[in-house]
């Protein structure tokens, strides 16, 4: 089953073929309860480009100012990471110093 567009009617066999030599646009696997699959793509499409548009509309609505301050929060935030990290480590370092020291009193100790 197919649909001629220019017609504006389901075709079959030899009204097809006076159709595609008369050069009529033909919608080829057309269902018999809808809408021709093609015109169904192409509303898809339309929707995802709709999609898009939207998107970019946001993105626009949202004021510059806006995506600064986010971004000088995240830098704050990365900043404040690496300052725990530093301590972390320095804390570390302090731990192993503190436990060498430990460890060499109880050897002189044990010594004595």
């Amino acid at each position: 089953m197919a649909y001629c567009e220019t017609c504006g009617i389901n075709v079959r066999k030899e009204r097809l073929r006076e159709c595609v030599l008369n050069g009529h646009k033909i919608i080829w696997n057309y269902r018999k309860r809808g809408v021709p699959t093609e015109r169904m793509r192409i509303k898809d499409i339309q929707k995802i480009e709709q999609m898009k548009k939207i998107a970019q509309q946001i993105a626009k609505l949202m004021p510059p100012e806006k995506l600064r301050e986010i971004e000088e929060a995240r830098k704050e935030i990365e900043q404040e990471l690496e300052a725990l990290l530093c301590k972390a480590k320095h804390g570390k370092a302090n731990l192993e110093v503190m436990l060498n020291e430990k460890m060499e009193i109880r050897d002189a100790n044990e010594r004595v």
